[in-house]
C-alpha cells in the first residue's frame, strides 16, 4: 500500500473457524482507500471464512479488524454495514423481489431521495441492471444477478466494496463483464475493492494481491511479483518456469 495512502482496513494476527475446526491461522491484510485488492487461493483455502469474519457473520477467535482506525471486531454485522462496508456474498440478491427492490434495499440506509438519485447513477453506469430493472430478479441469468448484486452493494455508496467470488457460475463473457462493470466505480472517488477469487482475470483490479492457502497467507505484493514467484506462476497462471 502506498505511504501516503489512508489504510481503509487493516487485519493483524486473524484466526476464525467453525466449532472445533480452525480454518483461519494469523491472518494479516492491509487496504488503503480507494485500492483494490484481490486473494486469491483455492477451493477450501479459507477465503469465505476470512470475509466471514471480517463482516463479522463469523466471530474472530484472535486478531484485531480495524476500519480506518477504529476496532470493529466486538462489531454487529448491521453496524458494520451502516459504517460503510458493503458484502456481495455469491448469492447476491433476493431473488423474490424484482430489480428495483433489490438496489432499494441495497440504500435502506439512504434518505429515499437519495437512493432514488443513486439507482439513476448506477443504471448508466451497468447498463445490465438498467435493461432488467422492472423485471423480477429470478428471472435473471447469473451474470446479470451479479451485476445487480454488486450495483446493490453501491447503492449506500459504500467505503469499502466486499465481494466473495463474483465470477461463480460465471461464463468467460459474463466474467469479462464483472470485470469492467467493477473498473467503471474504482478510481478517486470510488470505494475501495476486496475480491477473493480464483479466477485470474479479476488481477486486472489488483493493485496488491494476497495468496490464501490452508487459512495462512503465502504471498502478498504485486501482480507482477507474483508472476515472478515460480511456483505461484505455476500453480495459478498454468505457466511454467523460464
Amino acid at each position: 500500500m502506498p505511504e501516503q495512502m489512508e489504510t481503509c482496513l487493516r487485519v493483524e494476527g486473524l484466526g476464525a473457524g467453525y466449532g472445533s475446526l480452525q480454518v483461519l491461522w494469523d491472518f494479516d491484510l492491509e487496504i488503503g482507500a480507494q485500492e483494490s485488492v484481490v486473494v486469491l487461493g483455492p477451493n477450501g483455502a479459507g477465503k469465505s471464512t476470512l470475509l466471514r469474519t471480517l463482516m463479522g457473520l463469523l466471530p474472530a477467535r484472535t486478531g484485531s479488524i480495524s476500519y480506518f482506525g477504529r476496532r470493529i471486531e466486538g462489531m454487529r454485522t448491521s453496524q458494520r454495514v451502516r459504517a460503510g462496508i458493503a458484502y456481495m456474498s455469491e448469492v447476491g440478491i433476493f431473488p423474490e423481489l424484482s430489480v428495483e427492490e433489490n438496489l432499494l434495499m441495497g440504500g435502506y440506509s439512504l434518505p429515499r431521495g437519495r437512493v432514488r438519485r443513486r439507482i439513476e447513477e448506477l443504471c448508466e453506469l451497468f447498463p445490465e441492471v438498467a435493461r432488467t430493472r422492472r423485471g423480477p430478479a429470478w428471472k435473471l441469468s447469473g451474470g446479470q444477478r451479479k451485476m445487480v448484486g454488486v450495483a446493490k452493494a453501491l447503492v449506500a455508496e459504500p467505503k469499502l466494496l466486499v465481494l466473495d467470488e463474483p465470477s461463480a457460475g460465471l461464463s468467460p463473457v459474463y466474467v469479462n463483464s464483472v470485470v469492467e462493470a467493477l473498473a467503471r466505480t474504482m478510481g478517486q472517488t470510488g470505494p475501495a475493492l476486496l475480491v477473493v477469487e480464483q479466477n485470474m482475470k479479476f488481477l486486472a483490479l489488483a493493485q496488491r494481491v494476497y495468496v490464501i492457502e490452508g487459512g495462512r497467507r503465502r504471498f502478498r505484493g504485486t501482480v507482477d511479483e507474483l508472476q515472478a514467484d515460480d511456483s505461484l506462476r505455476r500453480a495459478y497462471f498454468g505457466l511454467q518456469g523460464a
